[in-house]
């Protein structure tokens, strides 16, 4: 048992950086946020939906003016608002970090040593 204590793998930080995402590539991408991340997986604030399981494929602007970064990942939740809060209250998905460029972790790096 816990006793409530946090016990993650790996240190979380809590931003707030728009991103896309889609879950097939003959999709259009779709907006989000990055709003929790950690060395092996994030929390994208999205009206986007998938089961877990499902492949999501994110694109996120770590520097202005660069390439956007490619995550590759997987869903393993699905985190709905009730309708009385969706207004103040978005829902979204925790992502399994499956693939990513180096670049992506030396930011997330620096995001730790703030």
């Amino acid at each position: 048992m816990s006793g409530g204590k946090n016990e993650r793998r790996f240190p979380r930080a809590r931003l707030r950086v728009p991103c896309r995402l889609r879950t097939s590539s003959k999709e259009p991408y779709k907006a989000g946020f990055l709003v929790d991340i950690s060395a092996s997986g994030i929390f994208v604030q999205t009206a986007t939906r998938a089961e877990p399981g499902t492949a999501v494929e994110i694109l996120v602007d770590l520097e202005e003016g660069s390439e956007p970064v490619q995550l590759d990942t997987t869903a393993v939740r699905l985190k709905q608002s009730h309708r009385a809060v969706k207004s103040v209250l978005q829902g979204g998905l925790a992502l399994r970090i499956n693939k990513a460029p180096e670049r992506f972790f030396e930011q997330l790096v620096l995001l730790f040593d703030d």
